[in-house]
């Protein structure tokens, strides 16, 4: 029996510089550790996300 799999791909046309797009992606936990959420996951009511498996990157256009 085979588990399903899936993945989530979100991208962003902003100017963030790395840490700005790293501190939105950024759990939050209240001080009995319970997960509150980052300002991301807040923002598009996405609920739990396991941030061992987020990755996130700003990539620069290629020049043409």
């Amino acid at each position: 029996m085979g588990s399903k799999k899936i993945v989530s791909i979100w991208t962003a046309n902003t100017d963030w510089e790395p840490s700005t797009l790293r501190d939105v992606m950024s759990p939050e936990y209240s001080d009995d550790g319970d997960f509150l959420g980052s300002e991301f996951s807040k923002a598009f009511s996405l609920g739990f996300v396991d941030d061992d498996t987020v990755e996130v990157d700003k990539i620069e256009p290629p020049i043409l």
